[in-house]
């Protein structure tokens, strides 16, 4: 019987998988990308489960009234009829419906997962940069818009809306959710109010912080200069971050930068995120989208589409391989 040589046997090996690591280091590696359809910035997202003929399919929203659907792998840009940026959105189903906002009190609606659209009629100028959805609780479906001094409520899927109100002062609002709890806004100086479920009379919150609060995110909400704030209303605190500079997406799995750095939760139980590699970085990240334990998507400023794998890299062949336990 003939004798292997190191380099066959490596190769060989090679062939049934990746081989055991000698120094191993975890890395994010690009390993697709997705170009532009129409190069624009996209602020929002929604994601929806597929029909038989397609599987996922994510809609993004952004500047000049664009709407990015995003399915089988493929863009389509499609023009909502308004000009005007658009920040945020929700969606609901039974029946269908996406509901966006943006600057100058547009609001646009979509019946059919944001394939045309219809105007509504918010009764305001003010910038809006979010909207949230109540679907399927006592009362019926309603929704709830913040934006730039502003909370709004409407009743019949965005057709017309009007006024809630407001603590004394001007409150420039930049997301809203519904809790468990009731309603939840954050905004800029570190505002933070709170309302019950009708979302009719809001009232200000504790708020550890000063810094603007830009959105919520799976791991807590995301505020300027690099502020992560973990926790429950009144308890908030500043989570400690590997990090300086602006976050695009903070979950329980991963933290990414604006200027493409990344870090992973070691478990889903340790929220304390430790760096990564990252071979091909972005120069500028808008918005984490989609995620597993093993890869993230990303969206970029330019509207382009990237996945990024985390992968253990061997220091010394430079081959993806597999971490052996001592």
């Amino acid at each position: 019987m003939g004798r292997w040589s190191t380099v066959a046997l490596a190769a060989a090996l090679s062939a049934c998988g990746p081989l055991p690591c000698k120094e191993p280091e975890r890395r994010a590696r690009l390993s697709e990308s997705f170009a532009a359809a129409e190069p624009a910035v996209y602020h929002a997202y929604e994601f929806f489960q597929g029909d038989a003929f397609v599987e996922f399919e994510f809609v993004f929203v952004g500047e000049g009234g664009r709407v990015l659907r995003f399915a089988d792998e493929q863009m389509e840009v499609i023009h909502t009829g308004t000009t005007a940026t658009l920040r945020g959105m929700s969606c609901a189903s039974s029946p269908e419906l996406i509901l966006v906002v943006g600057d100058g009190g547009a609001v646009q609606r979509s019946h059919d997962d944001g394939r045309t659209w219809i105007a509504g009629d918010s009764g305001t100028q003010a910038d809006l940069h979010a909207v949230a959805l109540a679907d399927g609780l006592e009362g019926g479906r309603f929704a709830v818009a913040v934006g730039d001094g502003v909370v709004l409520r409407t009743f019949d899927d965005g057709a017309t809306w009007s006024p809630a109100t407001l603590p004394t002062g001007e409150a420039r609002l930049r997301d809203v959710q519904l809790r468990d709890e009731g309603w939840l806004a954050i905004g800029e100086d570190g505002v933070i109010l709170t309302a019950a479920y009708d979302g009719e009379v809001w009232s200000p919150s504790a708020s550890p912080t000063g810094s603007d609060l830009l959105r919520f995110s799976e791991a807590g909400i995301i505020g300027a200069g690099g502020l992560l704030l973990v926790g429950d209303p009144g308890a908030w605190q500043a989570a400690e971050l590997p990090f300086s500079g602006e976050i695009a997406g903070a979950t329980k799995y991963s933290l990414v930068m604006r200027d493409g750095r990344i870090a992973l939760a070691p478990s889903l139980y340790d929220p304390i995120y430790v760096p990564l590699l990252v071979e091909d970085p972005l120069p500028a990240v808008q918005l984490v989208y989609w995620e597993t334990a093993e890869w993230i998507r990303v969206l970029a400023e330019d509207g382009s589409i990237h996945q990024f794998d985390f992968v253990y890299v061997d220091t010394v062949t430079e081959d993806v391989c597999v971490p052996v336990a001592e």
